[in-house]
């Protein structure tokens, strides 16, 4: 098991005098599996009461969306790639259905900004017609 040891330096000011603390901080277990997530955040502006969902969920009444309404789902991806770093969510598909049945999916990258904050907004507005971000 790898086991990284980060040094930070603190300084502190007190007063006139200033103060120099080390702290030692130790992460262990290097090679446990790590999970990052991204949310994605599915609007429904079709004018039509639609089920919003990404794969791995199924069409259900959890995921149906009022016009106007939005839900919050959020996407897993776990272990490392070749070179040790996390796998990241890097795309989905999102997909809208009536009456039990799909009828329109959309397949997107995750801009790169939304990695790190806030959910991915995917308007979907009506039949083959679906947007990431904005109004």
């Amino acid at each position: 098991m790898k086991k990284i040891i980060l040094i930070l330096a603190v300084i502190v000011s007190l007063g006139v005098s200033g103060v120099v603390a080390f702290i030692s901080l130790s992460c262990q277990n290097y090679d446990d599996e790590i999970t990052t997530f991204v949310k994605i955040q599915l609007i429904n502006q079709s004018g039509k009461e639609v089920h919003l969902w990404t794969d791995g969920e199924t069409i259900g009444p959890s995921n149906k969306c009022l016009n106007g309404y939005s839900r919050i789902v959020t996407l897993t991806a776990g272990g490392r790639d070749e070179g040790g770093m996390p796998n990241f969510v890097n795309s989905a598909t999102a997909h809208a259905g009536l009456n039990g049945e799909t009828i329109s999916s959309y397949y997107f990258v995750i801009p790169s900004e939304y990695h790190s904050a806030g959910a991915v907004p995917v308007i979907y507005k009506g039949v083959d017609n679906w947007k990431i971000g904005g109004n």
